[in-house]
């Protein structure tokens, strides 16, 4: 997505909520449609999470959920990043 957004003429992020403020751009230009930057939210959380917690903090059952989405979540980046990348050429 970082590459995307420069090959736009978009500036990328920096600091502590770089993650966040480049999900929000990446929707803003449309790179994302709205519902699949909604859907990467989730594992951005569990990135934070996951970072600063214990092993004991996890809850399997939401990580269960978070797994079982991984493959359709990258589907629709993957498509709509190609798609905004194809537009540039």
């Amino acid at each position: 997505m970082k590459q995307a957004l420069q090959g736009g003429g978009g500036g990328i992020p920096v600091g502590a909520t770089w993650h966040r403020d480049l999900l929000v751009q990446v929707e803003a230009r449309r790179i994302l449609k709205p519902a699949t930057a909604e859907s990467l939210r989730p594992y951005m959380a569990f990135r934070h999470f996951f970072s600063h917690a214990y092993a004991l903090d996890l809850d399997y059952a939401r990580m269960e959920i978070l797994v079982d989405e991984v493959p359709h979540v990258v589907d629709e980046v993957l498509v709509e990043v190609l798609a905004y990348v194809n537009s540039l050429i």
